[in-house]
């Protein structure tokens, strides 16, 4: 009885065993044949989208040479091709992106050659790519050049020679340019994709001033000529003006967007409206004060863990608002922010608008060698009699004699024998009296002399 048992408890375990890899292996067909499907579904989209690209092309080479322009393109006097198109070819919604640009060629000089040649518009080249209409994936790319069968005239037209370069000096390929002027009638609208060396150069354009641009790339930072305005009346990148027989050169600086991380201490947990200014200037305006007109500015309500995303490099001045004043931050303000970078600023802050507060400390790093080394401290309220002293962990403090005060109570300053202080990271501490007193971490390092 046992044994017959026994003998059904393996076979209802073997059964089990068997349903396991029964289910496995099927999980593995599934897979395997989900995969080939959506593979083949790829290639046949891939597919459809060549046999789109080469139809479109065909079309193309059917048209007349003035005939070949988009009517957003930078080809003018645009044309009736659209620049993008969606489709329906073999079910598959595809989009259709035609971009026709003319060629300045070297071979007879070009538009900054010296001297230029006035009539760059050598030829035209076209690409058309197919990209599936909901990922925006590229599925198909065809490149052709296309020349006029008449030769160069010359003509009153002039030209815009456009750069695009990112904060290194770099050219920045495939960025969005686009060109407005309502100026002159009928209105220009173009837009059109940098080359891989970063220009576009656009001939044939009617002189005038007023040639709005801006140029734009996704997950990168926006620059643009700027109108003279009653707010702005003196751009420092105006709007460009074209003149006959002249190149007009324009260069626009734009990289990858940045963000900067707030550590917050000292309020409690309450948010602080700050103001952000960035030290990149678009005009100057007289009538205000300060005159300079800043690229970038917001105001935002900052706490600890505060994520501020989607910045442009530069250079950023924070104030807060309602009462509250930074006593140390660390960087130093301005904070330089990278591109393509998270930068964390680690900031205290009072209400106590009586409180010492650090701006600055120079030298951040001194040579364990330096026996008259020039020491500064610059920030608000200090007092006449405040005393400066440094500590490294749990050390005890060290005073730094012969350091004075400033009239104004703004500036800390003197020669700081450092030949006697250990090498280390030392907390810097201003103390106008033991209740009033501000701390900035790790504000000074001691550091080994280097042999020359």
């Amino acid at each position: 009885m046992n044994q017959t048992k026994r003998k059904k408890s393996v076979t209802l375990i073997e059964a089990v065993i068997d349903m396991a890899l029964l289910a496995f292996i099927s999980v593995i067909v599934i897979t395997s044949l989900l995969a080939g499907l959506r593979s083949a579904q790829q290639s046949a989209e891939m597919a459809s989208a060549a046999q789109l690209a080469n139809q479109q092309m065909e079309d193309l080479h059917n048209l007349s040479y003035t005939a070949l322009a988009t009517k957003s393109g930078i080809i003018f006097p645009q044309g009736n091709i659209p620049d993008y198109q969606t489709v329906n070819h073999d079910n598959f919604q595809l989009t259709i992106h035609t971009q026709i640009i003319y060629v300045d060629d070297p071979y007879d000089g070009t538009a900054n050659s010296n001297p230029p040649d006035l009539d760059p518009a050598d030829y035209k080249k076209i690409t058309v790519t197919v990209s599936d209409a909901v990922t925006g994936v590229s599925l198909a790319s065809i490149t052709t050049d296309i020349a006029s069968r008449a030769a160069e005239t010359s003509s009153n037209t002039g030209i815009l020679d456009i750069s695009v370069l990112n904060a290194s000096g770099q050219p920045v390929s495939n960025a969005t340019v686009n060109i407005i002027n309502t100026t002159i009638q009928p209105n220009i609208t173009m837009s059109s994709l940098t080359q891989q060396n970063g220009t576009l150069f656009i001939p044939n354009l009617p002189p005038s001033s007023g040639y709005h641009v801006v140029v734009t790339k996704s997950g990168y930072s926006t620059d643009y000529t700027s109108p003279i305005t009653t707010s702005n009346p003196e751009p420092t990148n105006p709007d460009a003006s074209v003149l006959s027989q002249q190149v007009t050169t324009v260069t626009l600086n734009i990289d990858l967007l940045s963000q900067i991380t707030i550590e917050l201490t000292g309020n409690n947990g309450n948010p602080i409206s700050a103001t952000f200014t960035g030290q990149k200037i678009i005009g100057n305006n007289p009538a205000n004060t300060p005159t300079s007109i800043p690229k970038t500015q917001f105001t935002q309500n900052i706490n600890n863990g505060t994520v501020i995303n989607n910045l442009e490099y530069d250079s950023y001045n924070v104030t807060l608002n309602n009462g509250w004043y930074f006593t140390t931050c660390s960087p130093y303000q301005p904070f330089d922010l990278s591109p393509n970078t998270n930068l964390t600023v680690s900031c205290s802050v009072t209400q106590d608008n009586t409180l010492p507060r650090i701006v600055s400390i120079t030298p951040t790093t001194a040579n364990n060698t330096d026996s008259a080394a020039s020491f500064e401290i610059d920030g608000y309220n200090f007092a006449s009699n405040a005393t400066v002293t440094i500590q490294s962990g749990t050390n005890s403090s060290i005073t730094l004699p012969n350091l004075t005060v400033s009239s104004n109570g703004t500036v800390i300053s003197g020669t700081v024998d450092f030949t006697s202080i250990p090498l280390g990271t030392y907390n810097v501490t201003v103390s106008n009296s033991q209740t009033s007193q501000t701390t900035q971490a790790n504000g000074l390092i001691i550091v080994q002399a280097t042999s020359p």
